[in-house]
């Protein structure tokens, strides 16, 4: 909520992590369908202690700015090399008030074993963490095959979970071109996907997303590298491809539907680049 009410809320999603002698116990809060859903946390000596001062907010979110929101309902765990992780959920509301997608990020303690979550959007190192990159396609120009009524080619960038390029119906082969603006070092992507017209119980079943996604130079020339997913078998609705380092401005992905009757879109094409200087 935004402090409307002051003596209201779900608090729920209670779990439980032990280190170093100290018991951590989170909760979530205020409620699922805000984007200021959150986690706090209170550090105990045993497990069934009272807790006697204020909990501390885990999750740094961005507050509903960005792709990732409402950062609550989650729990750490101990992950590769012996580190601490958080996973919690991140709050979609495309479909349903209440849909969610999960997210995990480490967790970082002070020297008073305070723990804090920086919640991420953009590739992080198990081992390393952030590796540097920004999303280099957000709130760029973007071209588009096909549009539906009422419906922006800006939807599939503007970091919003929630808004989506659908393309038109009859479209077999949607398009969607982003322009970088400049030349970038590209060693990763991202795309979420979404099945606008889905019905498991009908005679729209679940279809695995096939696509191809190539590169341009400035003179929108075709790179030789290319990703292909037009024999993807796997039902999943978020492509994350990491790829050896390439250097494009245009970024274009091309949906292949077949004879699929899923009408795919796109909530969020994310390019992540290695920052540059405009005259370097």
């Amino acid at each position: 909520q935004h402090g409307e009410m002051l003596d209201f809320g779900w608090d729920e999603g209670a779990s439980m992590y032990k280190r170093n002698g100290i018991y951590y116990l989170q909760y979530a809060c205020c409620g699922t369908r805000f984007p200021a859903y959150g986690i706090g946390v209170y550090m105990l000596n045993s497990p069934l202690e009272i807790p006697t001062r204020r909990a501390t907010r885990l999750c740094g979110s961005r507050n509903g700015c960005g792709i990732v929101g409402g950062t609550g309902h989650g729990g750490m765990f101990t992950g590769p090399g012996g580190k601490t992780f958080q996973a919690y959920s991140v709050l979609v509301r495309q479909k349903h008030q209440f849909e969610r997608r999960i997210g995990i990020d480490p967790v970082t303690f002070d020297e008073n074993n305070i723990p804090f979550v920086h919640v991420s959007s953009v590739p992080q190192s198990v081992s390393n963490g952030d590796v540097g990159l920004v999303n280099g396609a957000a709130w760029k120009n973007v071209q588009v095959s096909s549009l539906q009524e009422n419906i922006m080619p800006l939807y599939a960038v503007d970091e919003c979970p929630h808004t989506v390029w659908y393309p038109a119906a009859d479209d077999r082969e949607p398009v969607i071109t982003v322009n970088l603006e400049r030349e970038f070092v590209i060693p990763a992507l991202r795309i979420i996907f979404s099945e606008q017209n889905l019905d498991v119980q009908g005679n729209v079943p679940i279809t695995p997303v096939r696509c191809k996604i190539e590169f341009m130079d400035k003179d929108q020339n075709v790179l030789e590298f290319v990703i292909d997913k037009s024999s993807n078998t796997v039902d999943s609705l978020i492509e994350f491809c990491s790829l050896a380092p390439v250097s494009a401005q245009y970024v274009r992905v091309k949906i292949l539907r077949g004879d699929s009757p899923v009408i795919f879109g796109v909530t969020d094409l994310a390019v992540f680049v290695e920052p540059r200087y405009v005259n370097s």
